[in-house]
């Protein structure tokens, strides 16, 4: 019952902005809903009916919930988020100073602004990743963290690609990081999900996992190796995995439906 009920809460408090207040009141409101199921479970209702009601005796909330909202001109007015406009306007004034300096003593102009100014947009954006990254673990709420992390790794898989061709590695081979994004983006449903989130996760979202990193390591050892025909058994390898997965689970709920009888 208790994750329908921080289900509902995620709902209601998707929109609203991450302050102490707002978490203050989404532990309150759980607790009094825990408090009314616990009531009514005495009565002897079933699981939807608690849960409707409690919903319904959530009335008194609303007016709370309406104060939290903040205007534009309210987020403009927050101390945090103008330290945050300075800092950034301070971080992006001394990169412009730092490129015009090589430019005028160096005549850096051209390899400056290669350097500097992707380098400059990569650190803002990481920065604000990390930021809501860090609000969204200190406040429970993880509504965009996959997505986040999902970023983060694709960025730093397309920068291995640039890396990688600096050091000598040929773009018929360097493409081939490319193929990992799926397994990247799996990976950070996983952290989302089972880690930050707790939720359980269920054999069928292994199975993408698994496909997402036989593709891409099938592709770099053939690649690299020249054995595209023996290293297909690495298909037949994932297959047998899912069949063997997907059996243990059937008989697993054969055998619980058996005890039940």
């Amino acid at each position: 019952m208790i994750d329908r009920f921080r289900a509902y809460l995620d709902k209601t408090f998707n929109y609203l902005p991450y302050t102490v207040e707002a978490d203050d009141l989404r532990e309150e409101m759980l607790s009094s809903l825990m408090e009314r199921a616990q009531d009514l479970k005495a009565e002897g209702l079933g699981e939807d009916e608690i849960f409707s009601r409690c919903i319904e005796s959530l009335g008194d909330y609303t007016e709370a919930i309406k104060a939290l909202k903040r205007k534009p001109l309210a987020v403009l007015k927050d101390t945090k988020f103008q330290k945050a406009m300075i800092a950034t306007l301070c971080f992006v004034l001394t990169s412009v100073v730092l490129y015009l300096i090589l430019g005028v003593t160096m005549s850096l102009w051209g390899k400056g602004a290669l350097i500097i100014f992707p380098t400059m947009a990569v650190i803002i954006y990481f920065a604000l990743m990390a930021s809501l990254l860090f609000r969204n673990i200190k406040f429970h709420r993880h509504f965009t963290s996959g997505v986040i992390i999902a970023s983060i790794l694709v960025i730093f898989d397309t920068a291995l690609f640039f890396i990688l061709w600096e050091c000598g590695v040929a773009p018929k081979y360097g493409w081939l990081v490319f193929t990992y994004i799926p397994f990247l983006i799996t990976i950070s449903h996983f952290i989302a999900r089972g880690y930050l989130r707790k939720k359980k996760l269920y054999f069928i979202s292994y199975i993408p996992l698994i496909f997402s990193i036989v593709i891409p390591v099938y592709l770099t050892s053939s690649m690299l190796t020249g054995l595209w025909h023996p290293l297909w058994i690495l298909f037949v390898v994932a297959v047998l995995i899912t069949l063997i997965g997907l059996l243990s689970i059937l008989f697993k709920k054969v055998e619980q439906k058996n005890r039940w009888r």
